[in-house]
């Protein structure tokens, strides 16, 4: 199974909805962390993954505008 976490989805007060994060969503956005800092793809770190993963579930969340 490819996803790694389920997160409210706050968008509707009313709606009982969950929003998927998935590794490939993870990874993409892990790559572009490390691309922002000038590192590749390919040097996408532990601390890059971490990141990825709590911004992608606090966004799901409805944490982050």
């Amino acid at each position: 199974m490819n996803a790694l976490l389920l997160t409210a989805d706050n968008s509707n007060e009313n709606s009982d909805k969950f929003t998927t994060v998935t590794r490939g969503m993870m990874r993409k956005r892990a790559i572009e962390l490390a691309m922002n800092d000038g590192r590749s793809a390919l040097e996408a770190s532990k601390s890059d993954w971490e990141q990825a993963k709590q911004e992608l579930s606090e966004s799901d969340a409805g944490m982050i505008p």
